[in-house]
């Protein structure tokens, strides 16, 4: 049966929305829209109006590609904005056939919302990994099972409150309801493990525009989850400052030696490039000097998530890879044997479709999630196509403002 889903990723630096159509484990891209988002610091709303602006901008870009409304979506939550719990409950089975019943499973999901939270954080979500009956592990719906005790194993979710509330006014001032939250590291390794088993478990590092995040798995069981704020939009500004060059001249430098290790330089080629001190003076700089600089960066964005795996998880060197991803490096070789000379590891590079629009690889993500998942856990979300019914009255300026007023103060 088809499923029709709305996406919306609120990133670091940019917002983006796709509304996607599923169907056995397989999804279509209908409608995709982007806008560069100013109002985001460190992972964080700080700006909500520009926020709004940005998820609008984005959302009609998609609705205008799909003919269709967004009345509802799926957000994305990263790393920075949740604690991962691994925990497990155990009950007995009481009735006279020891058949396990719908009853006992609700009573073991309950047992799992009793769990002590700062002040600032709040359950989201409870994702059953497994059930296990009588030692009996990987069973994923025990109903109708006959045994005597019965455990769950699952990841509970927890979210930090404020960034949480932000989010769910920023999408109701342009009248979009919440259909759920979608946990980035568990979808990520949707998309990388598939259906395929992993048994020693990897480390998946996805490098944003403003961010890094981090997580580790032992097995295909998620044990770690960080981000760092720091991402590939750093090395324009290292290379502003180094060879004191406008910003926008160093995002062309970036990409014009897209090298992230000086060794790989074969021929040291020279870039004219104006003085940010003096704009009449022209100067050379060499790609040599820019592959240094962006070496340096990167070397740092490795190191430090090593040093972070470190203290968080000791059993790093169970892992079998360590898998780079995001748009922060999608245009910079070297990346691969720089961080295989950090973490002492075997590196690839993962790549979720689309690598001409690194701006959607999280949208996508997500869709690839959502293709895999149970239809009664994950429904539809509220699109409206123009061809059923009108098209939906787009909030003018004023409608938002007033709206925004009304939600935020």
């Amino acid at each position: 049966m088809e499923r029709i889903y709305s996406i919306i990723d609120i990133g670091t630096s940019r917002v983006s929305t796709i509304i996607c159509s599923v169907e056995h484990k397989s999804y279509n891209i209908l409608g995709k829209g982007t806008c560069q988002c100013t109002g985001i610091t460190k992972g964080f709303i700080t700006e909500p109006n520009k926020v709004i602006d940005s998820i609008n901008t984005a959302v009609e870009q998609a609705e205008a590609m799909a003919g269709a409304s967004i009345h509802s979506a799926y957000l994305n939550l990263k790393p920075l904005h949740i604690e991962v719990i691994n925990k497990r409950c155990l009950i007995d089975i009481d009735s006279g056939d020891r058949k396990v019943t719908s009853a006992d499973v609700k009573k073991l999901k309950e047992q799992l919302r009793h769990i002590e939270l700062n002040q600032d954080w709040q359950l989201i979500d409870i994702i059953p990994r497994q059930f296990i009956l009588d030692n009996n592990e990987g069973i994923f719906d025990p109903v109708c099972m006959v045994g005597s005790r019965l455990a769950i194993d699952a990841y509970v979710i927890c979210g930090y409150k404020n960034h949480i509330n932000s989010i769910i006014k920023c999408l109701r001032s342009l009248d979009i309801e919440l259909d759920g939250f979608i946990i980035e590291p568990l979808a990520s390794a949707e998309s990388v493990f598939g259906n395929s088993t992993n048994e020693k478990g990897v480390i998946v590092i996805n490098i944003d525009g403003n961010m890094t995040d981090i997580a580790s798995f032992s097995g295909e069981k998620l044990v770690f989850c960080k981000s760092l704020p720091v991402g590939g939009d750093n090395i324009p500004k290292d290379l502003s400052i180094s060879l004191q060059i406008p910003i926008s001249e160093a995002h062309r430098l970036k990409k014009q030696c897209n090298l992230a290790l000086k060794d790989m330089v074969q021929e040291d080629k020279e870039f004219i490039v104006t003085d940010s001190n003096d704009p009449t003076v022209k100067k050379s700089v060499y790609k040599s000097w820019v592959a240094e600089i962006i070496e340096a960066r990167m070397s740092e964005i490795f190191t430090l998530s090593k040093d972070l795996i470190l203290d968080g998880d000791a059993n790093m060197y169970d892992a079998a890879e360590i898998l780079l991803t995001g748009r922060g490096i999608n245009d910079l070789y070297g990346c691969i044997e720089l961080a295989g000379n950090v973490f002492g590891l075997p590196v690839r590079y993962v790549s979720f479709d689309d690598p001409s629009n690194p701006e959607y690889t999280q949208c996508i993500i997500m869709a690839k999630f959502l293709s895999s998942c149970p239809s009664d856990l994950w429904p539809s979300s509220n699109v409206e196509f123009f061809a059923q019914s009108s098209n939906k009255k787009k909030k003018g300026f004023v409608d938002r403002v007033i709206s925004f007023l009304e939600r935020f103060l």
